[in-house]
């Protein structure tokens, strides 16, 4: 399934470079698609978080919870929807989402970029789409984890009209934790009164 009703207006900040998005779309990943996925995902997790966050260690370890091939496949059996980010035919990024329709709420679980495109209003256009996907879903908010000293994709969440709402220590054994920041986006119907 390609994306492209939700191109629309994005503003570039004046800082970066801009590129048009009128060739940006969202691909739905296939299952057969996980092999690739998980090692394009292998490509962005390291260029997020290592070394300023993560040692290459930590940084497998915690990879391969969220986006080797079996942890995928986990994440597509609990209704997990995939997305290639793509820009004028080529791979940009992915991101995925679950919907949690008995609370009526959206789960952002995924949202990586090619380091190429970071600043460059991708992510916002990709948040963007998802904002319209809630929408169209009936979806009231939008909630995500985020590491808390990923400074960069805070910034570009609270950008998008997130808000930190709480944060949550998670025990991974062995000495490992995720030091998230829980944060959220109220869903506003856009009906026409």
């Amino acid at each position: 399934m390609v994306w492209t009703a939700f191109i629309s207006t994005v503003k570039i900040r004046p800082e970066t470079e801009s590129f048009d998005l009128a060739g940006a779309g969202l691909v739905e990943v296939m299952t057969s698609d996980f092999p690739a996925l998980a090692e394009y995902s292998r490509l962005l997790w390291r260029a997020a978080y290592e070394p300023h966050l993560f040692s290459s260690e930590v940084s497998e370890l915690l990879w391969a919870r969220s986006y080797s091939r079996p942890a995928l496949e986990a994440a597509y059996a609990r209704g997990e929807k995939t997305f290639w980010v793509m820009l004028d035919g080529d791979r940009a990024g992915f991101m995925a989402y679950r919907l949690e329709s008995a609370c009526r709420r959206m789960r952002l679980s995924k949202i990586y970029l090619h380091p190429d495109y970071w600043g460059r209003g991708l992510g916002g256009w990709v948040l963007e789409s998802v904002t319209n996907a809630a929408l169209d879903a009936g979806v009231q908010c939008i909630d995500l984890y985020v590491f808390r000293r990923n400074t960069r994709a805070i910034q570009a969440y609270r950008r998008a009209g997130f808000r930190v709402v709480r944060e949550e220590l998670t025990d991974l054994g062995g000495g490992l934790v995720y030091d998230d920041f829980i944060m959220a986006k109220e869903i506003e119907s856009q009906t026409a009164v």
